[in-house]
């Protein structure tokens, strides 16, 4: 396996390790938008522990990747705000929960096709009060600046190869 850095005629740059021509081990993926991902690959696909930030709006997520999709982990937002639960097509679906950072709220419950369904609203101002049942997530504030994620380069000892690319992945 080899150390690779790769960039591409579109804009994207590749670091990581390579095993029979595809993406495989630890390795960092930096979009022509900005995006970056950086975790695990296997077989060329986002594979195992990994991050994702989106450059348009500062939010990441981070978790379990599963042959290219996004599958569990935390989506993290730019004003503090935390959802933690499962994803299917880069959505939350099933049991999640969702902290808001301005209130130290709480709403657990479940998400069907992209869209809240059910669920609990836990209000901190109020601990001994039962949770309400929530039909709609309360309203998103912007306060803090997005999470700092440390996107460190593969290990030095590795061999390093260079190869530019003439269409995108």
């Amino acid at each position: 396996m080899a150390v690779i850095v790769e960039h591409c005629t579109c804009g994207d740059t590749i670091t990581g390790y390579w095993a029979e021509d595809k993406k495989s081990g630890s390795g960092r993926y930096k979009y022509a938008n900005g995006d970056i991902y950086h975790g695990e690959w296997k077989d060329d696909f986002k594979h195992g522990f990994g991050m994702y930030l989106f450059q348009e709006n500062q939010s990441q997520v981070e978790g379990i990747w599963d042959k290219g999709s996004f599958t569990e982990g935390q989506w993290l937002m730019p004003n503090g705000d935390v959802y933690q639960g499962n994803f299917s097509k880069g959505k939350p679906e099933g049991p999640g929960k969702f902290k808001f950072s301005s209130s130290n709220n709480t709403l657990e419950g479940k998400y069907e096709k992209g869209k809240w369904t059910s669920g609990d609203y836990y209000d901190k101002e109020k601990p001994n009060s039962s949770p309400a049942v929530a039909t709609v997530a309360p309203k998103m504030t912007t306060v803090p600046p997005p999470p700092k994620i440390n996107f460190s380069p593969p290990p030095a000892a590795a061999t390093m190869a260079t190869r530019k690319l003439s269409k995108p992945l």
